[in-house]
């Protein structure tokens, strides 16, 4: 073996240069940019459809308001009626006393 000679192979460059690995990167980073807006507008659109939709039920919602007032009314009078005729002792609905005489045949 010859002193002086190396058996190692030299060390190859790359064979792309910083103008084209710089270019690559800015095409990358703008790809990138354009899927993050891409994903953005998806985003707030589909935040739209749920807010649009949110405030329907509660268009529906309130809708239902005088109707359930109306039942609630109907269901307190229902109740003060029983409270009244147990508190009177007569049979709800017939006017007769509970402790009162028994009708015979």
């Amino acid at each position: 073996m010859e002193v002086g000679s190396s058996c190692a192979t030299p060390l190859t460059m790359s064979t792309t240069t910083p103008h084209d690995d710089h270019s690559f990167f800015e095409r990358e980073r703008e790809r990138l940019i354009a899927d993050i807006a891409s994903s953005f507008e998806e985003l707030l659109s589909n935040s739209n459809v749920i807010n649009r939709r949110l405030e329907d039920l509660g268009g529906t919602g309130k809708s239902f308001d005088t109707v359930a007032q109306l039942w609630g009314s109907f269901h307190n009078l229902v109740r003060e009626q029983e409270r009244a005729a147990q508190d009177s002792d007569v049979l709800a609905g017939t006017g007769s006393r509970l402790g009162g005489r028994t009708s015979t045949m």
